[in-house]
């Protein structure tokens, strides 16, 4: 669940960007730690999906996946494995739950990296800014200050518009994502195993048929039965 805009909650409220800011709020700060243990469980599965794809033993899979510095570069080793090893469809499936995974790394990067503040008009909640916005305010108050000029109160404030507001129930359902998604992965991953045509048909069927994945296949393959992508195939004929 995305933050709240702080434009929208309290626009004039008071603002404290400090290492300390997150121990102030102890209920948020739970939670955040839970969506990021809970993200531990999406890496896990992702790395174990590169194992199965690369077909090497667990501990030598999670060596060379661990060796891959930045998610690109995971993803990318995904991606390239799944396209040599798996029929298209499959394929096709795998670049769709890379896809999905990387828009829930987004979120999870900006609980993990961006910047924690806290407001006394918001004392159910946290604010988070990207930490790029504390330097480019570092910056311009440099130049101000290298000018001969003294700064004003508002050279010191950050942009409304890019802090947003995190509460309780906004981490909490970002937790329950993480853990779906954890579990989507580990559905996907089935496609490496030999199986079947009927089995690998209806496993086909049964994750194109997931909204998260739906979305992100073509429209052909995002409807989820055989007879309907049969019909669907004859309308565009």
């Amino acid at each position: 669940m995305p933050p709240q805009p702080l434009l929208k909650i309290c626009p004039a409220a008071g603002i404290s960007f400090t290492p300390e800011s997150v121990i102030q709020r102890p209920e948020v700060a739970a939670w955040i730690g839970q969506c990021i243990a809970c993200w531990g469980w999406v890496e896990t599965q992702t790395s174990r999906l590169f194992t199965h794809l690369l077909d090497l033993n667990v501990e030598d899979g999670m060596e060379l996946y661990n060796s891959f510095v930045g998610a690109s570069l995971k993803e990318n080793g995904i991606k390239i494995l799944a396209r040599s090893k798996l029929p298209r469809r499959s394929f096709e499936l795998i670049e769709a739950l890379l896809k999905v995974i990387n828009s829930h790394q987004k979120t999870r990067d900006k609980i993990s990296h961006w910047y924690w503040g806290i407001s006394d008009q918001i004392p159910d909640g946290l604010v988070l800014i990207d930490p790029k916005q504390i330097l480019i305010r570092a910056a311009r108050i440099r130049d101000i200050e290298e000018r001969g000029e003294r700064p004003t109160a508002s050279d010191y404030r950050y942009p409304v518009d890019l802090i947003r507001v995190y509460r309780v129930q906004d981490l909490q359902v970002d937790a329950k994502s993480f853990i779906e998604l954890a579990q989507l992965i580990n559905k996907c991953a089935r496609l490496c195993f030999k199986m079947e045509s009927q089995q690998l048909s209806q496993l086909h069927d049964e994750l194109s048929s997931d909204g998260r994945l739906a979305e992100r296949l073509n429209p052909l393959h995002s409807i989820a039965s055989p007879s309907k992508r049969a019909r669907h195939e004859q309308t565009r004929k």
